[in-house]
């Protein structure tokens, strides 16, 4: 969506108006530190030492809570809350952010607040602690809940129904008399969210996961993390909607949410984050985001994006059930990230090659385009002089987050807080430096080692890493300066050679880096190829909100039009050119490049430019004619050079 569009739709849902029923839950969070323990005098066990804890609401109340962040006017709750002091604080919490409590009718009997505890040490998740798991409705407190919704319906632009809890306010009768309600008199539009009970609430729009909606199908996964492909997404999101008869929304987490309605299967891709997720309320916030969209009068297309963005906003927000604001929104879903082709990331996903060459036909080949401008990436498209940025840049954070603690931390704490930089950097590679250093910022203050007074800012860190990469470089080019290698040891097969080719054929060629401009033109130019890339060469100028990547992509659109973006194809071995060539319909082509050989084929890149959208995947630039047959068809003769 564009960012005009967002705006539009968070003004339109502050004068929405939503009740929501269903079980209502605290989440609460411990933060354990064994250095806090102590011998117990009255019993001699050691106790848990507890450095921090946050309590924050779960269920039906995390459901109200995301609707009250993004904005939306007025929301309502119906459910039942217990007579303790976990419920005492459940309503001042959804009190405290707007949310009416009118209808959340406290039961003293039989009834505990449901809090599910949540203990983690070092950043790990222990055993999780459940109160209400026996809890036992009052019918007469069921069937005041349901009067006072009925009775106050035609006030509401829309009904959120939701069940988590096998004892909770869904009981038998309560199913029925809802489903009456819902087949008979009910004036608005009502969405569920259910674990158990989709099947059973009539001329309702449903919301649930792809686990869900295979076992309905009597189709179950073999668990929750199994992956469908998009075609079987796609065909049980529409044999869901073919049973009900209503819209269908199917959560694909990481791979975004496919809609089943009378127009036919549409889809939203999962959004990249550079960051380490938490996924802990995200359907609560795809849920909210879907439903604010549909009580403000959106399609149904359009209310999955915004439950898309807002969910990709809380997985980055840890050890929290979190929530989504209008600016968070904004910022997310402006220019976001998409993944594309998730299910052929795997390694032992099924392939076509072109020809008999190593080139991967990922999405589609290149025929009917003509090609009038080529973007190159720098470092790993066509450089290696860089090659092994990332043994520095790991060390360097890991440094960074452990401060002066990294002397005296226990092994597996060490290996935990380097599998995190190791995945942050994997996620990030491509971007602009001064934003993994701002990402970086984020990792020390979540990992808690250095006091918030000794953090340094983003441009002291780049500083850091800089002056360590530069001192790697330097040496490499005094080895090309000395005679003992040439230019062509530090750059990827064939791409000098190919770069003299598309010149030949007068494609305007650009060069662009997430690396500082002035020091991408200075190593184009020692190397020996500045002077072909007519376009420009275009690098950092250490503004985090100004990718190059992006801006040399938007400058081209904004020269030739929109209609001719799929003149454009794009070579890189990172992911963000590939994205911004993909929004706007250019032709993706990755270097899965192995930059120690200076050629052949590096695995561990295939997964992040398959999910960027490459449509093609080559390991260097040596198959040409391959090339020159897929990228010109129709041009028998190949100039070699």
């Amino acid at each position: 969506m564009e960012k005009s569009q967002i705006q539009t739709i968070l003004e339109k849902i502050r004068k929405a108006k939503i009740a929501v029923i269903g079980d209502f839950c605290l989440d609460a969070y411990y933060f354990l530190d064994p250095e806090l323990s102590e011998l117990s005098v009255e019993t001699g066990l050691k106790t848990q030492g507890v450095s921090d804890f946050r309590i924050g609401l779960g269920g039906a109340a995390n459901v109200a809570h995301n609707l009250k962040a993004m904005g939306v006017g007025r929301v309502d709750a119906f459910g039942i809350s217990g007579k303790d002091m976990y419920g005492r604080e459940m309503i001042r919490l959804m009190k405290a952010c707007g949310i009416g409590t009118g209808n959340l009718l406290v039961q003293d009997e039989q009834w505990k607040t449901n809090v599910y505890s949540k203990f983690y040490e070092n950043h790990r998740e222990a055993p999780r602690m459940d109160i209400g798991n026996n809890n036992i409705p009052r019918e007469s407190v069921v069937s005041e809940i349901l009067q006072n919704l009925v009775s106050s319906i035609d006030s509401y632009n829309l009904l959120i129904i939701n069940q988590q809890l096998g004892n909770g306010l869904h009981t038998g009768s309560f199913r029925r008399s809802l489903a009456d309600f819902l087949g008979g008199k009910c004036t608005i539009p009502a969405i569920v969210d259910s674990r158990d009970f989709n099947d059973f609430y009539p001329q309702t729009i449903r919301k649930l996961n792809e686990y869900e909606g295979a076992a309905i199908l009597k189709k179950p996964l073999r668990d929750t993390n199994a992956i469908m492909s998009d075609d079987q997404a796609g065909e049980t999101a529409s044999a869901l909607f073919k049973r009900w008869g209503k819209t269908v929304f199917l959560t694909r987490g990481s791979r975004g949410c496919i809609l089943a309605d009378k127009s036919g299967i549409k889809s939203v891709p999962g959004i990249h984050t550079p960051v380490k997720i938490d996924t802990v309320g995200a359907g609560d916030s795809m849920l909210a985001g879907i439903a604010a969209a549909l009580s403000s009068g959106c399609q149904a297309s359009i209310a999955m994006e915004l439950g898309n963005i807002a969910a990709t906003v809380t997985v980055q927000k840890l050890f929290q059930t979190g929530t989504a604001g209008p600016e968070e929104i904004l910022k997310q879903g402006n220019n976001p990230d998409y993944l594309y082709n998730t299910e052929k990331t795997s390694l032992s996903a099924e392939r076509d090659y072109y020809k008999n060459s190593e080139i991967e036909i990922i999405e589609k080949k290149p025929y009917s385009r003509d090609f009038k401008y080529a973007l190159f990436d720098h470092d790993g498209t066509i450089s290696t002089l860089r090659e092994g940025w990332e043994k520095i840049m790991e060390p360097m954070m890991v440094e960074s987050i452990l401060g002066d603690k990294r002397t005296g931390i226990d092994e597996r704490s060490f290996e935990q807080v380097s599998k995190q930089v190791s995945e942050y950097i994997e996620k990030t590679t491509g971007i602009q430096t001064i934003n993994q250093m701002m990402g970086l910022i984020k990792i020390i203050r979540d990992n808690g080692y250095v006091p918030e007074d000794e953090i340094l800012t983003a441009v002291e860190y780049k500083s850091i890493f800089n002056t360590r990469l530069l001192n790697m470089v330097r040496k490499r080019v005094k080895r090309i300066e000395s005679g003992n290698l040439s230019p062509e040891d530090y750059t990827v097969k064939g791409s000098i050679s190919f770069l003299k080719y598309l010149r030949g054929k007068e494609i305007t060629l650009f060069l662009a880096s997430g690396t500082d401009e002035e020091d991408v033109k200075k190593e184009a130019s020692f190397m020996g190829y500045a002077s072909f890339f007519n376009g420009g060469i275009f690098g950092s100028l250490g503004n985090p909100d100004e990718d190059p990547k992006r801006m040399v992509v938007k400058k081209i659109i904004n020269d030739i039009g929109r209609d001719a973006a799929a003149g454009i194809v794009t070579f890189g071995d990172g992911p963000v050119e590939l994205r911004e060539t993909k929004k706007r319909g250019g032709y993706c082509i990755g270097l899965v490049s192995d930059e120690v050989k200076r050629h052949g084929i590096n695995q561990a890149k295939r997964k992040r430019l398959v999910s960027a959208g490459a449509d093609i995947l080559i390991p260097d630039f040596s198959y040409t004619e391959e090339l020159e047959e897929l990228l010109f068809p129709g041009v028998r003769e190949i100039t070699h050079v």
